[in-house]
């Protein structure tokens, strides 16, 4: 869901994806997303993933959109790199 979720963000703003799943990660860095709709038609959107939060930049706003059970993880992960003035969204 996050990856769809930044996918369709991406043409609209400055979008880096943080996972813990080190497949999905390196899917994303070496090639774009392929979407594959209902209708037939399909999409590839590049799209900036890491692993490792050493690498991203202080963001405006974090969505959170992990399973459930994961969800004070992914929190606490976005705290670290949350503006002061930032808002985190969790969707579940």
């Amino acid at each position: 869901m996050g990856t769809l979720f930044g996918a369709k963000l991406s043409p609209l703003t400055d979008v880096m994806l943080f996972g813990r799943w080190p497949e999905q990660i390196h899917a994303l860095q070496h090639a774009p997303l392929h979407i594959l709709y209902p209708d037939g038609h399909e999409e590839y959107v590049p799209l900036r993933a890491t692993d490792n939060l050493d690498h991203a930049d202080p963001i405006d706003i974090a969505l959170i959109l992990p399973k459930a059970n994961k969800t004070t993880l992914a929190a606490e992960d976005a705290a670290q790199i949350l503006k002061s003035d930032g808002v985190a969204i969790t969707l579940q």
